[in-house]
């Protein structure tokens, strides 16, 4: 047989472990067949135990609860869980709603902020703008009011195109062109002259820089129109523009006498 405590092999006949030195239950024929019977009567031994028979275990039987008693439970259960989910469900709208409601307060601050920034640094840069042009205007007219007979003597000065001569004493003009005054950022200038074919060329010509250049349509600041006996020249811009500028009328190769804009008085 076996040790009981220590597992390793002993006798049958010994009472106490050779190994470990502990007391041995007696057994028959060393291997416990009466004890697993459970009676206590082992042959050869003087005592004896009374048999103990094993009791059958109950199943533990669960309380019964009634059907209507578990439904009734069960319903106000949900009842309080979709009230709890419902609360629930309101707080976290209502604060997600305050959330948005914050939100677009917060953005239309900003942007009216910002706007307004912009709209004031553009407003001060127009007017910034606006007081250089009329202070630059400003000389300009006192630059005007100082030397009044200095565009007339220049004119005289100008020579004249190898394209083109001065006016003879047998012109072909009816009426010499005349100073014309600026006024809503036009000034407009005519000639007459003697009835003309059509293939004799009437064109207007503009000094700047003591430089003639002959007018063309592709020039959107001059508007010339002509007729049989006579042609109006408008020439569109302002005093910084034409300050200078010098006009004439060309019938062949016969030109009027030199025209420039005159600027009104401040």
């Amino acid at each position: 047989m076996f040790c009981k405590f220590c597992g390793k092999q002993i006798s049958p006949a010994v009472h106490e472990c050779p190994y470990c030195g502990q007391l041995q239950e007696p057994r028959s024929g060393g291997n416990g067949f009466w004890d697993i019977l459970g009676n206590g009567n082992v042959p050869g031994s003087d005592s004896v135990r009374p048999m103990q028979l094993m009791q059958p275990v109950q199943p533990a039987v669960a309380a019964q609860i009634p059907t209507e008693a578990y439904a009734e439970l069960l319903n106000r259960r949900l009842e309080q869980t979709e009230k709890r989910l419902k609360k629930c469900f309101a707080k976290k709208l209502a604060l997600n709603a305050a959330v948005c409601v914050l939100s677009v307060a917060a953005c239309a601050a900003l942007c009216g902020f910002f706007t307004s920034r912009s709209v004031n640094a553009l407003t001060n840069d127009v007017d910034a703008l606006a007081q250089g042009v009329n202070e630059r205007m400003e000389s300009l007219n006192a630059d005007n009011r100082e030397a009044p007979a200095a565009a007339p003597a220049a004119t005289e000065s100008i020579p004249p195109t190898e394209s083109s001569v001065q006016m003879e004493e047998n012109s072909v003009f009816l009426t010499q062109p005349k100073i014309a005054t600026l006024q809503d950022g036009k000034a407009v200038f005519s000639a007459s002259f003697v009835e003309q074919d059509e293939q004799t060329e009437v064109f207007w010509e503009y000094c700047r820089d003591g430089r003639w250049n002959r007018i063309t349509e592709n020039m959107t600041e001059f508007h010339v129109e002509r007729r049989p006996t006579d042609s109006t020249l408008t020439v569109m811009g302002t005093e910084k523009t034409l300050e200078g500028m010098r006009f004439r009328c060309c019938v062949g190769e016969t030109c009027s006498n030199v025209v420039l804009v005159n600027f009104p008085a401040p």
